[in-house]
């Protein structure tokens, strides 16, 4: 393996650090790394004591906020009777978010076994990413942290005493204080617009950033491959066989470990799309507020690029492991025309082949590829017509 993935190799990944730590402690970089640490997913246990407690008061407020979003539903179902329709909509899709909480909880042993296993490949010590993709990285971590705050703040400022949602997001009490009121509502804003919003959209990152980091490595290794020559030696081919059946392995784990997570997230994320579409083609035109266009504005901006970004960077994967599969097949056929070649190393390459790498999904029930996000996409677009045609 060694001379199969180099540090020439795998520059420019998104994982790996500058210095000899610990693998545990360098797979994640920049405000990623900071952001994952407070949601309680850090790669091994070098947390500080202000990390565990930040972690514990992200939890709480999980909790609180699919707690309020429950609580809510039935009073604004009495006293709304625009958003009756899809209030109790909008309290299931509140769900989704915990409940992708406690899907990352449940994998994060396994992915954290994932990475670490990855990065025992030897040439890796010594290598640090590109400073290009750390800044990239870190601008769309802000981005994805700023637009929920800044809708928070318009949120506010928009809201009128006569409107649903003034209510709504003040416990429905009737603050008669209107500082204390307004203090109230932006917290209670802000907190579930991160929890709507915010928090799907930096799991997704995440799983994009592994599904990426690691078609990066298969890139290069397709790379190695092509460079062999036509005289390989049956060590060397072994040597290819074991790098190949790594990745194979880890391709495996890599889809026990996140299609759960991809599940949820999925669901998450349309479900949101679904309630905000349907609210939108319900009200009419000119009884949209401010708010409501803001909130559409943040489900437009956030949940289908997430969709999008972790669809392709998984897609990757797949393309990178035929791109492999192909560039075996043709030196198995080089091979085969030579009146001289080793049997054992058309064997070898026949064994690998013959080994299928996974697609990644959401739990088995849809490949995280381009005509799924078609498909889902179409989905909602037909049901938007439908719920327009009842309308009518």
């Amino acid at each position: 393996m060694r001379n199969l993935i180099t540090e020439n190799s795998v520059q420019g990944t998104l994982f790996a650090r500058k210095s000899n730590a610990n693998p545990a402690s360098r797979l994640l970089c920049g405000a990623l790394h900071i952001l994952l640490k407070i949601y309680d997913i850090s790669i091994g246990d070098d947390s500080s004591v202000i990390y565990k407690i930040l972690s514990k008061i992200h939890i709480l407020l999980m909790h609180l906020s699919a707690i309020y979003l429950l609580a809510v539903a039935v009073p604004m179902h009495l006293h709304s009777s625009e958003a009756s329709e899809v209030t109790f909509g909008f309290a299931v899709a509140g769900m989704f978010p915990l409940a992708l909480h406690y899907a990352v909880k449940f994998k994060k042993h396994l992915v954290n076994h994932i990475l670490k296993r990855f990065f025992r490949i030897e040439g890796m010590q010594g290598i640090c990413i590109k400073t290009r993709d750390i800044r990239w990285m870190n601008f769309i971590v802000i981005i994805i942290l700023l637009i929920p705050v800044f809708g928070a703040i318009v949120t506010v400022i928009t809201l009128v005493d006569d409107n649903p949602l003034t209510l709504y997001f003040s416990f429905f009490i009737d603050f008669k204080n209107k500082v204390i009121g307004t203090s109230i509502q932006f917290c209670i804003i802000q907190i579930l617009f991160g929890y709507t919003y915010t928090y799907p959209c930096i799991i997704a990152l995440m799983c994009g950033a592994i599904y990426y980091e690691i078609s990066e490595f298969l890139y290069y290794f397709q790379k190695r491959l092509n460079n062999e020559s036509l005289s390989l030696s049956k060590n060397r081919v072994l040597a290819i066989m074991e790098t190949h059946t790594f990745f194979f392995e880890v391709a495996h784990e890599l889809l026990t470990a996140t299609s759960v997570i991809c599940f949820f997230l999925l669901c998450t994320q349309t479900t949101i799309m679904y309630c905000s579409l349907a609210m939108f083609v319900l009200t009419h035109k000119g009884d949209l507020t401010p708010p409501q266009i803001v909130e559409n504005c943040l489900v437009i901006t956030l949940m289908p690029i997430s969709i999008f970004g972790i669809v392709f960077c998984a897609s990757r994967i797949s393309r990178m492991c035929q791109n492999v599969q192909l560039t075996l097949l043709r030196l198995r056929d080089g091979l085969s025309r030579q009146f001289i070649h080793d049997k054992y190393v058309i064997h070898f390459l026949n064994l690998m082949i013959e080994k299928k790498f996974p697609v990644m999904s959401a739990f088995g029930l849809g490949e995280l590829t381009p005509n799924f996000v078609l498909n889902m996409f179409g989905s909602l677009f037909t049901y938007s017509l439908l719920i327009l045609n009842l309308k009518k």
